[in-house]
């Protein structure tokens, strides 16, 4: 008994398309194109954009760019994701037929939580002339299985003619449907739109997709086998992770840290020393030059501040004369770009801190008080100074169960900015008060001549709903200020802060 092999013939019609990456949608510029996507909140939990902005390139070049809030008609959100859904030729900033890199960035927050997605998409193909493709190469497989049934037919037996007969009608058949497929190909191959570069393929891979790639490699056993010298082999020889030693003293030469770091018999255990890091008393890091130094210095010193000299602020009423109490301060350098300290003023109206010679701009703010929104202090040794307020009734709502949103906007030069937009808004939708259904939709007040504004809002802890922060945003014609999501409190007023 002869023994033939059976065939197998793959044909992959795309390597005949010069330019065509497998990654990549086929589209005509009457098409529709749809994009979804997610953000993560701060806790990494799956979260539905409110924006998404398009950005589309031809060839390396932008052509178009805008965004789109989630009210908008080209937005829906559904579930966790925001989808996006337009007319292909409303977003290619009539750059014509051709490869676009489509870029979707989904955002939360203004930017605060964000997730990009990136597409490839050919426009001008002819999907017609690309279903012939498919046919032919469905015809060819066909055919290639009725080639392996008659080898099968051949190796059981002994009479070859009738199959090899057969066989020849197959392979003739065969090149029939080879021809076509070419022709096909030409026919595709040579049509104005494909006549574009080769493109490098691009992945775009989401939060998740990062997460399963990271557990991939992380949750793999002690035991696994890499090649020699690898970064994997490296890491699974190491010290570290020996099953039965653990010796850092063995890896320095510092007696102290011998006593301290050995560790024999247990392995690697990570929540152990990690725990020996957190808990070292805040005495131990005196070593100037070291992290732990640093951070002590930056973190736990923040609160007063980690000068040298001894410095109380004082808060007084402008027109009493009294202490004020719960006075919230800031510290920052004169140009404002670093925060040097905090506090809170004491029952007489004092707060403590350790200032190095220098002047520094103090941020003074309690609620029913207005400070200067600037004060300056010099300090050149131990000392005291004083910031004044003046009191504010910004007022009581109509409504006894609203609380008056109040504050002002001034520009860098501190001067008040009139007639800045103010708007409150519930970005995640509906919400309940009782038996009353909230609309989420804006209410806007403007700033008056000083910068001032109010608007009497229910406070977030009275609605019901999937998240009742409001979206404060403050803008003027040339841009925005301020757009952030803030709780507003259960009380009669409450001054704008975060």
């Amino acid at each position: 008994m002869r023994t033939i092999k059976h065939i197998l013939i793959c044909v992959v019609a795309w390597c005949f398309l010069p330019g065509v990456s497998s990654g990549q949608i086929y589209l005509t510029a009457s098409d529709e194109i749809t994009i979804s996507g997610r953000s993560l909140d701060s806790s990494g939990f799956y979260i539905t954009p409110d924006s998404v902005r398009i950005v589309t390139k031809l060839d390396g070049t932008e052509k178009y760019d805008t965004w789109f809030n989630s009210g908008d008609a080209q937005c829906a959100a559904l579930n966790d994701m925001l989808v996006f859904t337009d007319v292909f030729s409303d977003i290619d900033g009539a750059g014509g037929n051709g490869l676009y890199e489509v870029m979707a960035g989904f955002f939360e927050d203004d930017g605060d939580l964000y997730n990009w997605k990136t597409i490839w998409v050919y426009v001008g193909v002819d999907m017609a002339e690309l279903g012939k493709v498919n046919d032919s190469i469905e015809a060819w497989d066909d055919e290639v299985a009725k080639v392996n049934q008659i080898l099968d037919t051949l190796q059981s037996q002994d009479d070859w003619v009738a199959p090899a007969n057969e066989l020849t009608k197959v392979l003739d058949s065969l090149g029939k449907v080879l021809d076509s497929l070419y022709a096909v190909l030409d026919s595709v191959q040579n049509h104005a739109a494909w006549t574009v570069a080769t493109v490098t393929n691009t992945i775009s891979i989401n939060h998740e997709d990062m997460g399963r790639i990271a557990d991939s490699v992380w949750n793999l056993s002690f035991g696994t086998s890499f090649p020699a010298g690898s970064m994997g082999d490296s890491l699974n020889n190491a010290t570290y992770v020996q099953a039965d030693v653990y010796d850092i003293a063995s890896k320095t030469s510092d007696s102290v840290l011998q006593d301290s770091l050995s560790y024999q018999g247990g392995g690697g255990d990570s929540t152990s020393i990690a725990s020996w890091v957190w808990n070292t008393p805040q005495g131990n890091h005196t070593v100037a030059g070291t992290f732990g130094r640093y951070l002590d210095m930056e973190v736990s010193g923040i609160s007063s501040g980690s000068g040298m000299y001894s410095y109380s602020i004082c808060a007084r009423d402008s027109v009493l004369g009294q202490a004020i109490s719960g006075v919230r301060l800031a510290v920052r350098n004169v140009s404002q770009t670093s925060l040097i300290a905090v506090g809170t003023t004491d029952c007489e109206g004092e707060a403590n801190f350790n200032l190095d010679a220098d002047s520094f701009v103090i941020i003074a703010a309690a609620p029913g008080y207005l400070f200067s929104p600037y004060d300056t202090v010099v300090v050149t040794g131990t000392g005291v100074d004083t910031v004044l307020a003046g009191r504010f009734d910004p007022g009581t709502p109509a409504s006894p169960e609203l609380c008056r949103v109040y504050g002002w906007v001034v520009d860098v030069r501190s001067e008040a900015e009139g007639s800045a937009s103010v708007s409150a808004s519930l970005p995640k939708g509906v919400a309940r008060t009782g038996g009353l259904v909230v609309s989420p939709f804006s209410v806007s007040t403007q700033t008056d001549s000083l910068g001032y504004f109010y608007l009497d809002l229910i406070p977030s802890d009275s609605l019901t709903g999937e998240d009742t922060s409001y979206e404060i945003a403050i803008s003027r014609q040339d841009g925005t200020i301020l757009r952030k999501r803030l709780k507003v409190p259960v009380q009669t007023s409450w001054q704008l802060v975060w």
